[in-house]
């Protein structure tokens, strides 16, 4: 026999999503291709920022990694130049770690709109997809996501999201 069990949560509210970021009564997500790949309980968060810059968990490292590998990459294209058919696997693969690193270090300095959850051990950020055009819209779902008991400080320049 079969047993179904449903929890009943205290709060009647559904969860609210704006673009790739969904928050509820449970805690903040964000989602990639239906999949949640950054979560944050809600009694780990102490605070949250709204904020627009890079979108990397740890930019100065990161950035710092692809400017290796970008150099590394295409420095060996520059050596490995020449070298036949035997340098041809080097040759590409050194273009390879130069790409990674580009991209790498793309992400590192692109600029965009994610929440910085501040929690007692760490933080992290949800990032939203895409460009936040309407800050308007940014705004009011931040403002509806209040109902959950999370407050939300605006960090971000007037210009910087118009």
């Amino acid at each position: 026999m079969a047993q179904f069990c449903c929890q009943m949560s205290s709060n009647p509210y559904p969860p609210l999503s704006y673009r790739n970021v969904v928050i509820s009564d449970k805690g903040l997500a964000e989602m990639r291709e239906g999949r949640r790949v950054v979560f944050v309980r809600k009694e780990h968060v102490q605070a949250v920022e709204v904020r627009f810059g890079s979108p990397a968990e740890r930019p100065l490292p990161q950035g710092i990694l692809g400017a290796g590998l970008t150099t590394l990459g295409f420095a060996s294209v520059i050596f490995l130049y020449g070298g036949g058919i035997v340098g041809l696997r080097w040759y590409l693969g050194s273009l390879f770690f130069g790409a990674i690193g580009l991209w790498i270090l793309w992400e590192a300095l692109s600029r965009r709109s994610y929440l910085r959850v501040i929690c007692s051990n760490d933080e992290r950020k949800l990032v939203f997809s895409g460009i936040v055009r309407q800050k308007s819209e940014l705004l009011s779902f931040l403002q509806s996501a209040t109902q959950f008991g999370y407050s939300f400080k605006h960090c971000f320049d007037e210009k910087e999201m118009t």
